[in-house]
């Protein structure tokens, strides 16, 4: 028996204990008359093309028949798989390992219980309520602790509400101390805000980005000012969205390169028609090349705000015309339209994250908290898992840390699902709620996919 015999012999021997990934999304369309196969691995997110007889060989295992080099970068990108290996089991095991791995100690922290706003769809009950002075003290020598016991490299701070400009005393209050917190134990430092925008006048933009530390603004807009003020008015009934632009556009004109600034449209039924012209005047205000945008569907906030929401079909096809108008209008583009990995659902999954709300108490999730659905007799809270004025660790009623673990025992779709890399599973809130948070993605994927390959 020859060398070369023995190599051939050799290599189809170990083809043999490979397999196409279950972890592949296939699209088909033709091209100047040419039928294009399009895959996506949603484990790397690498998007390649096929010829029809290159991927017929694919799926038939043939694979003396293809070379060498595009077997090697095709297991390289998870496209192939070693024929054993469960692949759920695998992307659970990088996720904990990333979750453990990422050295970051991350709080979410509610400066105050009070907004200015009557958001129909929202769940919180508002509360002319600071974040008192023992809670903030108590707040930081936790912090400090946690920053001491394990070898973090960052320490990022969630400004969060209620709307958290509300108790901006409390956000310059608490700030500098969490600097000197980080300079004496060589921490990095880094904040973000979630803002309605109201109270982001130029001087408080100028306060929050050159001394305040926040790197990231997320602003809501729910589509032009004839759809936004039907549902994000003042708790009067007072029109907002002027107002929330002009900060906008002053915000957009002093910030830095590196300041990121997401608009965020809550979409249901009855504001899916003001998405375009929000679109449009983002354009041309030139705003679109400064700032990120993206739609999200109205969910339930512990409340029935799930029942205006437009079907997951029908979401999915209007976000692709979202998209693509935003493309043909040349926006900055949030990476690309295929979706990334995700290897952390939220912070809830994460042990070094929580959320402290402005009464101390501690969750682990940012949608329970001001949230009277889930209080019980006795004011007890379904979620708290603690408070910050005690030492003692609290399991919730509901916990949802074991999330990850809960996906490979319980009864949810994501073991079977081929987007589960690139969501992580969903809202796990909203599963526990008996409701499925599955992204758009999975509903329109292809359309990505035909989408992304004619935009390069």
């Amino acid at each position: 028996m020859t060398k070369l015999v023995k190599i051939v012999i050799a290599r189809r021997f170990i083809m043999k204990q490979m397999k196409l990934s279950r972890y592949l999304v296939k699209a088909s369309f033709l091209q100047s008359e040419i039928q294009k196969i399009l895959v996506l691995s949603t484990r790397s997110g690498v998007l390649r093309a096929f010829d029809f007889l290159t991927w017929t060989y694919l799926e038939e295992k043939r694979w003396d028949l293809l070379a060498k080099e595009l077997l090697q970068e095709l297991a390289a990108d998870f496209f192939i798989v070693k024929e054993n290996e469960d692949e759920f089991k695998t992307i659970l095991h990088e996720n904990m390992t990333h979750i453990n791995t990422s050295g970051a100690l991350y709080k979410v922290l509610q400066p105050t219980a009070y907004c200015p706003l009557g958001c129909d769809y929202c769940g919180q009950v508002h509360h002319p309520k600071l974040m008192r002075p023992e809670i903030q003290e108590a707040i930081l020598l936790r912090t400090g602790q946690e920053l001491s016991a394990h070898s973090y490299q960052s320490l990022r701070i969630g400004w969060f509400g209620g709307e958290p400009l509300s108790g901006i005393k409390v956000i310059e209050e608490l700030t500098p101390k969490f600097q000197t917190l980080c300079r004496e134990r060589n921490v990095v430092y880094d904040a973000a805000i979630v803002t309605n925008g109201l109270l982001l006048t130029e001087y408080i933009a100028q306060k929050l980005i050159h001394e305040l530390g926040v790197g990231s603004f997320e602003i809501t807009l729910d589509g032009t000012a004839e759809f936004h003020d039907q549902r994000r008015h003042t708790k009067n009934f007072g029109k907002t969205f002027d107002k929330i632009y002009a900060n906008l556009l002053r915000l957009v004109e002093q910030k830095s390169a590196d300041i990121k600034v997401s608009i965020r449209c809550n979409v249901d039924e009855r504001n899916q028609e003001g998405v375009d012209g929000l679109i449009e005047k983002l354009a041309q205000d030139g705003l679109h090349q400064h700032i990120y945008f993206y739609v999200a569907s109205v969910y339930s906030w512990g409340n029935d705000a799930h029942q205006l929401s437009l079907a997951r079909q029908e979401f999915a096809d209007r976000e692709i015309e979202w998209l693509v108008k935003m493309q043909q209008l040349g926006f900055k583009r949030p990476n690309c339209y295929l979706p990334a990995r995700k290897k952390m659902v939220c912070m809830t999954v994460n042990p070094s994250s929580s959320l402290i709300d402005p009464f101390g108490s501690i969750f682990h999730c940012t949608e329970v908290s001001l949230v009277p659905t889930y209080e019980r007799a006795g004011g007890k809270h379904v979620y708290q898992a603690g408070h910050i004025l005690s030492s003692q660790a609290n399991t919730p009623q509901v916990d949802l840390r074991g999330f990850y673990k809960d996906l490979g025992i319980l009864e949810y779709e994501c073991p079977s699902c081929v987007m589960f890399p690139t969501c992580g599973g969903g809202c796990p809130k909203q599963w526990k709620e008996g409701h499925i948070p599955c992204p758009a993605t999975k509903y329109n994927i292809q359309k990505r996919m035909i989408l992304e390959y004619l935009q390069r």
